[in-house]
C-alpha cells in the first residue's frame, strides 16, 4: 500500500478518484479492525454536507437491541498540507480531544467504487447503490470497509 511519511507518522495514500458528493449518504461498516463499536451490529455512518463545507457525520449501531448514535464533524484537509488532494479528512466527535500526537488526517479514503459488499442489515433500497469505500487512519491502525 502506498503511503506518505511526515517525519513522524505514515499516512495511507488516498484514492485519486474521491468526490465528496459520492461519500455523502448512508454507509454500513461490513468489516474493520477492532473499534469502539465492538459487539455492535448494523454499524452505520450517515454523512451530509454542512453549509461551511465540512461533513456532518452521524455514526450509529445496535447493541443488545438498543440504537446508539454519536454525531461529529469531518473537515476536509487542505491539499497544501501534503497528505493528498482529495479523500483526506479530520473527523472529530464531541468529548474526543484532538490527538496531540498526530497532526494529520485521521480518515483517509483509500478506495471508493461501485461493488457491493453486502451489509447484512435492512438497507433502504433507495440508498443501496452498490458502492463501497475503504477507509484507514494514520499509521494504518484502523481500517473500515464500508458499503
Amino acid at each position: 500500500v502506498d503511503a506518505s511519511y511526515d517525519g513522524q507518522y505514515f499516512y495511507p495514500k488516498p484514492t485519486s478518484n474521491f468526490e465528496l458528493d459520492s461519500y455523502l449518504g448512508r454507509w454500513y461498516q461490513v468489516a474493520g479492525t477492532l473499534a469502539p463499536t465492538a459487539g455492535c451490529r448494523c454499524i452505520s455512518a450517515d454523512c451530509s454536507l454542512n453549509d461551511n463545507g465540512t461533513v456532518n457525520v452521524r455514526n450509529g449501531c445496535e447493541i443488545e437491541g438498543k440504537k446508539i448514535t454519536i454525531q461529529g464533524t469531518a473537515t476536509p484537509v487542505s491539499p497544501s498540507a501534503g497528505y493528498g488532494h482529495v479523500g483526506v479528512l479530520r473527523v472529530q466527535f464531541p468529548g474526543q480531544s484532538a490527538p496531540h500526537y498526530c497532526p494529520g488526517p485521521n480518515c483517509i479514503v483509500q478506495d471508493i467504487g461501485a461493488e457491493s459488499s453486502g451489509s447484512g442489515c435492512d438497507v433502504d433500497a433507495e440508498n443501496d447503490d452498490d458502492a463501497f469505500a475503504i477507509v484507514q487512519t494514520s499509521n494504518f491502525t484502523t481500517l473500515f470497509i464500508l458499503s
